[in-house]
């Protein structure tokens, strides 16, 4: 069993399983770094491989169209949608109304869940059931954001972690990216705007990934 990386890299987190609960892949990174064709990607690769594969996005995640999840290439791929305040509901209600049981599950956009996405994954993996969360772990102003780095406790000793990077955007720069800063009509966002505006191809909303040399507000540190 393999996780598609970019580049034809793979990761083979397969070991010798002590119980049978399942196994937890997380996925970080910045905006552009592409996190969501790997969801994308894996997932299909382990249903051709004859796994029961259920994807799931939370309701707010508007970049891509409705029931489905879209990376910036273009591919898609059937997601069911979940309100983003009741991850549990995936557990409660969602999945036992499926003809089928899982044996993995995919969860894209995973910052936009609230705290209890952690006990809606504890849960999953307790159930047996392997679960792939893919997601942002800082906002446009390099803040904490969200509660993916809730789930790295549950990652055990045969869990996997994979940190992607963008390409940095700064003229010139050949950095990676860890950060992405945003603009809306060309002028760049300030620490007190809302977190959550989604881009899209019908908005002047950018996000531009940055390395931390070229970060604005770590080159420039905002004061109050």
């Amino acid at each position: 069993m393999v996780i598609y990386a970019p580049n034809s890299v793979f990761i083979n987190p397969t070991q010798p399983k002590p119980s049978n609960s399942g196994d937890l892949v997380v996925v970080y990174g910045s905006m552009k770094s592409g996190k969501t064709g790997i969801v994308i990607k894996t997932a299909k690769l382990y249903r051709d491989d004859g796994h029961a594969v259920f994807v799931v996005k939370p309701t707010c995640d508007t970049r891509s169209p409705k029931n489905c999840i879209r990376d910036r290439d273009g591919n898609e791929l059937q997601a069911y949608e979940i309100d983003p305040n009741r991850p549990l509901d995936l557990v409660d209600e969602v999945l036992p109304k499926l003809p089928y049981k899982p044996t993995w599950i995919f969860i894209d956009e995973a910052q936009f869940f609230s705290k209890e996405i952690y006990d809606a994954v504890l849960r999953l993996l307790l159930g047996g059931i392997n679960v792939f969360v893919a997601g942002l772990t800082n906002d446009f102003v390099g803040r904490p954001f969200g509660h993916l780095c809730l789930l790295f406790p549950l990652l055990g000793n045969n869990g996997s972690v994979v940190h992607l990077q963008a390409q940095c955007e700064y003229p010139k720069c050949t950095l990676k990216a860890d950060f992405h800063q945003r603009t809306i009509g060309g002028v760049l966002s300030v620490p007190e705007d809302p977190v959550v505006v989604i881009d899209n191809d019908d908005t002047q909303i950018v996000y531009s990934p940055r390395c931390r040399d070229h970060f604005s507000f770590f080159c420039n540190p905002f004061t109050k």
